[in-house]
């Protein structure tokens, strides 16, 4: 068994500081590469689009692949020391992208690189929970998560800006340094006291968090929108014939993000887990209504602060349902089930609207998206609820 012993009630410790601090740097340095790959990828390396798709698409398959494993790694191991072993081996795999120049291997690297960045984010997720205080775990994981919210706005304008002054290769140096500043700070996150008894037998809730089956389905669902907006958006702003920069509309869903997460934190803490959930999805249906039936650039812009604080309110409270429903002993698989759940409504999204939209428009996808949003909120009030307040363990 493994258990945090007498946890402190304070919740800015420097453990905490310093792992919300390595994981905004660990973020920054993967979200550096999400503009500049594609365009090294065909420029630099003159590969099709199609190539381009399935290597970027390696780096998600990777992480959706070590998710679970890495979730059974940190119930089994210390938390620190898998946090830093992985933290190494994403810095080190940026040095792939300056060795090879051949696509294949690039592929390669690109898919090891998301098995590591899918290790490290479940890890570090699990290791930021055990230094929370249990009464302050909706703050504290809301507060984690705005690092990532931070970086997805930071990373791209690093990693253009950077391209600009210099090289592709200053690209990955520069992100390679981001990942070796987190390494450093986890260091210094304080190494938790635990007991651990090996012998426990091998089981698929040592992989998946089954008693949050449901609420992975509704997570699934109100991901799939997410993964529209996040692969899509630049290409549906062209069909609605939006001149400025798409990229703004990104700033202005971190800024909702953050904004979100400053209260949600609080409330979540008090108990309003399902109030949160529901009115987050509530207003994302509102951003998706009046993103997709009212096609003015005001109200398209707009929207990314409405999509921002839904999803803010969303996403930190859907993690504590996971952490709340599992023993201990289990965070690290309740962190992955978590993530799992973001992958795989990404993943799909990815998938269904380009074959959406090939057949019809990026209307029709996002109508798609609508949808599952609807049949989300229902599946939330009717079985994810309460089953939740039966099941939770605190």
């Amino acid at each position: 068994m493994r258990r945090r012993l007498c946890p402190k009630e304070a919740l800015f410790t420097p453990s905490f500081i310093a792992v919300c601090s390595a994981n905004l740097l660990f973020f920054i340095a993967s979200f550096m590469m999400v503009p500049v790959l594609p365009i090294y990828l065909l420029d630099g390396l003159h590969a099709s689009k199609s190539v381009v798709g399935i290597i970027l698409s390696a780096y998600m398959i990777g992480a959706l692949v070590m998710r679970p494993i890495s979730g059974f790694l940190a119930d089994q191991f210390p938390r620190k020391m898998l946090f830093l072993v992985c933290g190494i081996l994403f810095a080190a795999q940026f040095e792939g992208y300056l060795l090879f120049n051949a696509l294949a291997l690039v592929g390669i690297v690109r898919a090891l690189h998301g098995m590591s960045f899918g290790a490290l984010s479940t890890s570090a997720a699990t290791l930021a929970v055990d230094v929370i205080p249990i009464a302050k775990l909706g703050t504290g994981i809301g507060l984690y998560g705005m690092m990532g919210s931070l970086a997805m706005a930071l990373g791209p304008m690093i990693g253009m800006l950077v391209l600009e002054a210099g090289s592709y290769d200053a690209v990955f140096i520069t992100a390679m340094g981001c990942a070796a500043g987190g390494i450093l700070l986890g260091l210094l996150v304080k190494k938790q006291r635990v007991t651990v008894s090996r012998g426990e037998k091998i089981s698929l809730d040592r992989f998946f968090l089954k008693k949050g089956t449901y609420a992975f389905i509704g997570l699934v669902l109100m991901a799939f929108v997410y993964g529209l907006l996040v692969n899509y958006l630049s290409v549906f702003a062209r069909e609605r014939h939006v001149m400025a920069n798409p990229g703004y509309f990104f700033l202005l869903m971190s800024l909702g993000l953050i904004l979100s997460r400053l209260f949600a934190g609080g409330m979540i803490d008090k108990g309003y887990i399902g109030r949160l959930i529901l009115g987050g999805k509530g207003t994302i249906l509102l951003a998706s209504l009046l993103f997709l039936f009212v096609p003015t650039e005001t109200v398209f812009f707009g929207s990314a602060v409405a999509f921002g604080l839904g999803f803010g309110m969303m996403s930190p409270s859907y993690q504590t349902l996971f952490i709340n429903l599992a023993e201990p002993t289990r965070r690290g698989t309740a962190n992955a089930t978590y993530l799992i759940a973001w992958d795989v409504g990404i993943g799909a999204a990815v998938l269904l609207g380009g074959l959406i939209a090939e057949i019809s428009s990026f209307d029709d996808a996002f109508i798609l998206g609508l949808i599952m949003l609807f049949f989300s909120a229902v599946l939330y009030m009717k079985v994810i609820g309460p089953q939740y307040e039966k099941n939770k363990l605190r």
